[in-house]
């Protein structure tokens, strides 16, 4: 006879395999209800079932491989029940100290599911509903709680599964991987595919699409009769220089101006051909409440009903289907129809002009017509970002291609700058290889497109140092003697990182001061200019300030009312009576981890177009190459603060020791990096000479650009970026 109740633990029950383990513990945490780990679980700790009735689980805690595992210092002999001998689970195997030491242990795993568990409102209190899926071997569940989703997907089985989830009600939500913050493919209207491991799982929350994209129409129109017919039959779409696009073209200036009907006047448009399709390239001015007509460039594809739409875009890819009798066909979104896209590549890798009703279309080759090849006849076209500024691609892993939606007259950076350092031998840059414009008849040209070589195998310089610093933190927690000195933290790789990144920007600045012409000739540092941008930085500080006081923070945010705007404006004050010395030059402009790529041992730079908010005209200034440098130091120092911040939710115990470690990381990240960056540029005419002026210039351009980080935070409603951001400028101010 027993009594009732638990008579085995977790471990045992689940033969010791740690995927079966993570996965009823992933099962527990996904449902409703008060989730209850027994003591002892959370290490995989063995039982003994011999001892009967229920004291098989009852036996001491495994603290440590010591006598009584760590569990009392008295005679072996006197403990009511002894500690589990058993070879699998031994207590000198299997404790607690043992686990502490090593950060992929099992305690760490639940540690850290717990703290995702705490993270998700909608896991602790949500309600459950279940999501249909074909196979039966996966289970999907969805939680909500208020305005809060997360997705939980299960695969039940040993072996790997693929599932097709219906997830149409959720679609223009992006899919981000609780654990790892990875972020999938976003969900459209067709099933979302899923290939999963063995035991493997997901949580994921569920992010609402930019404003812009959750005001486009849910579906497609459907229109019938005469307006079908003539909207597929007619020569153009719009009518240019006519007051409003037609009605049926809303969808597309919609996603530009986060409206469902926007004022917008055609402008120009360009009828390009592809297989079964007709492309026209839109160029429309568009007007939003009192703000200035700004430019816009749109694609828009008439298609035969027999045209395959891409699976991934579905529905989402189609402005309205045309119910014609004698032949449907179909309106669709040119930038999301990767037939269009093709049709655009080619257009551009031509190098040819086709003149439209207002202006000239231009394509230009950059490139000998070998490199541009692979542009006229993409067989895979694959989108890698979509912004209210633009929409990259991938053409066949060989061109990356770039559209602007808000082209702006005027010379673009991002086919300026990577042409003039390809003509100075900078090779650290994608080799531009076409371009696409449009020149009115009065006016300066407008970039419509850029097309530059792939960088295949790459990842962003961000994702690469979150991956080092998530290693770096647990190896700090794991650790128990206190943080090494600044000039040991990183390890091999991290730090080799930074001193690359220190070598290329001293390189592209090198190479920026030699290109000729008046547009790129070094200017020097005077105190009128120390003092404009000195004035610049106060009215940058005051809205900040002003963003962060009049934002309404949700419950719970931890962003501050205020902020330190006195000990700000005295740090930027040190401006005033600061020696001009050293000169401006063009500069990239947003030099940042997520605007670098490594691939392999080397670094590529992309994303020339500076600070994409900022006019054109004033993208183009010139500034202190320390500007650079001080965006590079930024966003590392940000990056560490958002990691060490995940770690110490998961054990709070342990924040002071992670805040050394961090330290100790990121003086040794700065100091590398500068020391590269100085040691390449060596006496350049452009860098002060005074080791006191160039410390303070680069503190004051740290500052100010946290404070444009932060003022786009709260615009974007991220109000818990602001303390990374301000703990990221302590840090800093100690380092620069």
């Amino acid at each position: 006879r027993i009594n009732l109740g638990i008579r085995r633990r977790l471990a045992p029950l689940m033969q010791n395999d740690r995927r079966r383990m993570e996965l009823i513990n992933i099962l527990l945490l996904s449902f409703p209800g008060t989730p209850i780990l027994y003591y002892g679980d959370e290490i995989g700790m063995g039982d003994n079932y011999h001892l009967g009735d229920r004291n098989g689980v009852r036996t001491p805690m495994q603290w440590s491989p010591d006598r009584n595992a760590g569990f009392s210092r008295a005679n072996p002999q006197s403990l009511f029940l002894p500690v589990v001998s058993d070879p699998e689970y031994h207590f000198e195997r299997v404790n607690v100290e043992t686990q502490e030491r090593n950060p992929s242990s099992f305690l760490w795993w639940i540690r850290r599911l717990l703290a995702a568990y705490k993270a998700e409102p909608a896991l602790g209190r949500g309600d459950l509903s279940f999501v249909a899926g074909e196979n039966p071997k996966v289970l999907a569940l969805l939680r909500r709680h208020g305005e809060h989703r997360l997705l939980a997907v299960i695969n039940l089985s040993r072996q790997a599964q693929a599932t097709e989830l219906d997830l149409a009600e959720l679609a223009g939500f992006t899919p981000v991987d609780v654990f790892g913050q990875t972020r999938f493919p976003a969900i459209g209207r067709a099933p979302y595919v899923l290939t999963m491991g063995g035991h493997d799982y997901f949580w994921f929350r569920l992010e609402p699409a930019h404003d812009a994209d959750a005001a486009a129409p849910a579906g497609p129109a459907c229109l019938d009769g005469e307006t079908a017919r003539e909207i597929r039959d007619q020569e153009t779409l719009s009518v240019p220089g006519a007051d409003m696009l037609p009605p049926v073209l809303a969808g597309l200036t919609a996603r530009l101006v986060g409206a469902a009907v926007a004022e917008a006047r055609a402008v120009d448009e360009l009828k390009l051909h592809a297989p079964g399709r007709t492309v026209s390239l839109l160029l429309a001015e568009i007007r939003q409440g009192q703000a200035e007509p700004a430019a816009a460039f749109l694609m828009a594809t008439r298609a035969m009903e027999a045209a395959p739409v891409a699976a991934e875009t579905g529905d989402e890819a189609v402005l309205a289907d045309l119910e014609c009798p004698d032949s449907p066909a179909r309106l669709l979104r040119g930038l999301y129809d990767p037939a269009s896209v093709a049709a655009l590549a080619a257009f551009m890798a031509a190098g040819k002009a086709r003149r439209g009703a207002a202006g000239i279309f231009a394509g230009q080759g950059h490139a000998p017509k070998a490199r541009r090849a692979p542009m006229l006849q993409a067989a895979t076209i694959r989108s890698i970002t979509r912004t209210p500024q633009s929409m990259t691609f991938s053409l066949d892993n060989a061109v990356f291609l770039k559209v602007f939606l808000r082209p702006e007259e005027g010379v673009n950076p991002e086919l300026e700058l990577p042409l003039a350092l390809a003509r100075q031998g900078f090779a650290a840059a994608p080799r531009t290889l076409a371009s696409l414009s449009h020149q009115r008849h009065r006016g300066q040209p407008m970039v419509l497109a850029v097309a530059s070589a792939y960088t295949a195998g790459a990842v962003t310089g961000e994702a690469f140092v979150q991956q080092a610093l998530e290693r770096f933190c647990g190896q700090a927690l794991a650790a128990a003697e206190p943080a090494p000195p600044s000039d040991q933290a990183m390890d091999g790789y991290p730090q080799d990182f930074f001193r690359q990144a220190g070598a290329l920007a001293a390189r592209l600045h090198l190479a920026l001061a030699r290109v000729p012409g008046r547009d790129f000739a070094a200017e020097p540092v005077t105190r009128l200019y120390l003092r404009s941008i000195y004035q610049a930085m106060r009215g940058q500080l005051h809205r900040a300030n002003l963003a962060v006081e009049t934002a309404r923070g949700k419950d719970g945010d931890r962003a501050p009312r205020h902020l330190p705007r006195r000990l700000l404006l005295g740090r930027l004050a040190a401006l005033r009576s600061l020696a001009p010395q050293g000169a401006r030059i063009r500069i990239h402009g947003d030099f940042q981890l997520e605007n670098i790529l490594r691939a392999g041992q080397e670094l590529t730079l992309t994303d020339f177009d500076g600070d994409v908010r900022l006019p054109l005209g004033e993208r183009r200034i010139k500034r202190s190459p320390l500007r650079d440098a001080a965006s590079l130091l930024l966003s590392a120092a940000v990056a560490a603060r958002r990691v060490q911040a995940r770690h110490a939710a998961e054990t709070p115990s342990q924040a002071e020791h992670l805040e050394a470690w961090i330290e100790a990381w990121l003086a040794d990240a700065c100091r590398t990096f500068l020391t590269a960056y100085l040691e390449t540029a060596g006496d350049a005419a452009f860098l002060p000479t005074s080791p006191e002026v160039r410390n303070t210039l680069l503190e004051v351009f740290v500052i100010d650009q946290g404070l444009r980080t932060i003022q786009r935070a709260m615009e974007a409603g991220r109000p818990d970026d602001v303390p990374l951001v301000l703990a990221a400028l302590g840090s800093l101010r100690e380092l620069t």
